[in-house]
C-alpha cells in the first residue's frame, strides 16, 4: 500500500507542477493581454480627442462657408443689377 501512495503522490505532485505552470502561463498571458487593452485604450482616446477636433475644425468650415455663401448671393444681386443696367445702356444707345 506505501508504494501505491508514494506513486499516487508523485502522480499528484506531477499534476500540481503541470497546473501551477499552466497557471503561471495563463498569467503572463494575461499580462500581455491587459497590455494590448491598455495600448487600444489610449489610441481609442486619442481617436476621441481626433474625432473632437475634426468635429470643431468643421464647425468652422461650415462658418466660412456660409460667409462665403452670403458674399456670392450678394455678388449675383449686383450681377442681375449689372445687367438691367446694360440692358438700359443698350437701349439707349440703339436710339
Amino acid at each position: 500500500m506505501t508504494d501505491k501512495l508514494k506513486a499516487r503522490s508523485g502522480a499528484d505532485l506531477t499534476m500540481l507542477n503541470a497546473i501551477r505552470a499552466t497557471q503561471s502561463e495563463h498569467g503572463q498571458q494575461l499580462t500581455v493581454i491587459e497590455g494590448k487593452i491598455d495600448k487600444l485604450d489610449h489610441g481609442q482616446q486619442k481617436l476621441g480627442r481626433d474625432v473632437d477636433a475634426l468635429q470643431a475644425d468643421m464647425g468652422e468650415v461650415k462658418g466660412r462657408l456660409g460667409k462665403v455663401e452670403g458674399k456670392l448671393d450678394r455678388m449675383d444681386e449686383k450681377l442681375g443689377r449689372l445687367d438691367g443696367i446694360e440692358e438700359k445702356l443698350d437701349r439707349l444707345l440703339n436710339k
